[in-house]
C-alpha cells in the first residue's frame, strides 16, 4: 500500500503545483526587459522613508542604551578595584606597625641641622 502510494506520487510529480511555485515552471527572458519609464520618479515613498528613520532611531537608541551600560560596568569595577586596594592597604598596615609612622631619623634631609640638596639656595 505505502509502496503503491509513493509510486504514485512519484509518478504526478511533474503534474503537481503548489502555491507560489509558478516562478519556478515560468523561466524569465534573458536578459530582462529595461525600465522604460522615468528614473529620477522612482522612491520608496512615505513608507520607505518612515522604515528607515525607524531602523536608524532604533539603532542611536540601543547604543546610547550600551554605552551607558559598559560605563556603568566599567565604574563599578573601578570601585570594586579601589575599594580592594583600601582594603589590602589597611591590611599591610595592620601588619605593619611602623609602617604608617614618619621616622625623621630614617630621612637624613630631615634632621635638625641638615638640608636636602633641591632646598639649598643656588650660589
Amino acid at each position: 500500500m505505502i509502496h503503491s502510494l509513493a509510486a504514485d506520487v512519484l509518478a504526478a510529480w511533474p503534474r503537481l503545483r503548489w502555491p507560489g511555485s509558478g516562478w519556478l515552471e515560468t523561466p524569465t527572458p534573458f536578459p530582462t526587459p529595461g525600465f522604460t519609464g522615468d528614473a529620477n520618479t522612482i522612491s520608496p515613498g512615505i513608507v520607505g522613508f518612515v522604515v528607515t528613520f525607524f531602523v536608524a532611531a532604533v539603532t542611536i537608541l540601543l547604543i546610547v542604551d550600551m554605552t551607558r551600560r559598559i560605563r556603568r560596568v566599567r565604574y563599578r569595577d573601578e570601585v570594586r578595584a579601589k575599594l580592594e586596594t583600601e582594603r589590602l592597604d589597611a591590611a599591610f598596615a595592620a601588619e605593619q606597625p611602623d609602617a604608617g609612622r614618619d621616622s625623621d631619623e630614617s630621612d637624613p634631609s630631615r634632621q635638625p641641622g641638615l638640608t636636602a640638596p633641591e632646598d639649598s639656595p643656588p650660589r
